[in-house]
Order: C-alpha cells, then structure tokens, then sequence
C-alpha cells in the first residue's frame, strides 16, 4: 500500500473550488479558485509554492457529477491520485 505525504482534499461546488493542502495530518495551507482549467493552474501553482511532492499527495473529493468532472479529467490528465 503506498503512503501519502499530503492529502488535497477538495470542496466542489459549481462556480468555485475549496482546498486544503494537508501534510502527515497537519494543515498547510487553504484556499479557494474557479472550478475551471484556470483555477486548476492557480491549484498547480499553489502545490508548487508549498513544494508539494505529487507523487505522494492523494487527492480527496466528492464525486458531484458534472461539477467534478472537470477537475477529475485535469488530475487523470496530470497522473494525479484520486
């Protein structure tokens, strides 16, 4: 089973995303963008800023249909882990 260093979790709503950036069960840093491929760049930037090793962060989210599938289709697109 591979561990995780950082868990994303991921608030959808229609218009906006929440998140959390979470390391070894500790808040690091939260923040709010537009659920489109735009907001998802800021995302990409703000895992940067706070050096965030992709490779062991997990990705958490509601599955709300079409609200989420944008997102979902950018972190597979990515080789993300959800």
């Amino acid at each position: 089973m591979k561990k995780y260093e950082y868990c994303i979790g991921v608030d959808v709503a229609k218009n906006t995303l929440d998140y959390c950036i979470m390391h070894q069960a500790q808040p690091l840093y939260s923040g709010n963008i537009q659920n489109n491929l735009e907001g998802f760049a800021k995302l990409k930037k703000s895992l940067q800023a706070h050096r965030v090793l992709l490779d062991k962060a997990l990705f958490c989210l509601e599955n709300t249909g079409v609200y989420s599938s944008s997102l979902l289709s950018w972190l597979g697109e990515n080789n993300h882990t959800v």
